[in-house]
């Protein structure tokens, strides 16, 4: 096997457990209960989009139709939904921590450890 389709059969794997993730997070999870379910939600889904369209692309060996405007827009809401993480860790961790005092409480989006 080439590093090629080892790689082509690597990225296969990587789209689907993604898009995987994203459908049973929509099916079973409440994610539009939270702000930190809504986000996952959006990051993986965006992230499930591009993995899915791109092992398409792959599999069908040519550049599809209509290819670099669906680049684009896929792109631009990885990078929304992802920049809406950045702002959260912000608002939710880095803004609080600086605020809080240690006898404060934990809040929905506090890391476990």
């Amino acid at each position: 096997m080439s590093w090629k389709e080892y790689g082509d059969l690597a990225y296969y794997a990587a789209s689907f457990v993604t898009v995987l993730f994203a459908i049973m997070y929509f099916l079973f999870a409440p994610w539009w209960k939270t702000v930190g379910g809504r986000n996952i939600m959006s990051v993986m889904g965006s992230v499930a989009l591009v993995f899915g369209y791109f092992a398409w692309a792959i599999w069908n060996g040519k550049v599809p139709v209509g290819y670099h405007p669906i680049r684009a827009m896929l792109f631009t809401f990885v990078t929304l939904s992802i920049g809406w993480r950045v702002s959260i860790l912000v608002r939710y961790h880095i803004l609080r921590s600086l605020r809080k005092t240690p006898k404060e409480g934990s809040d929905e989006l506090e890391d476990a450890r």
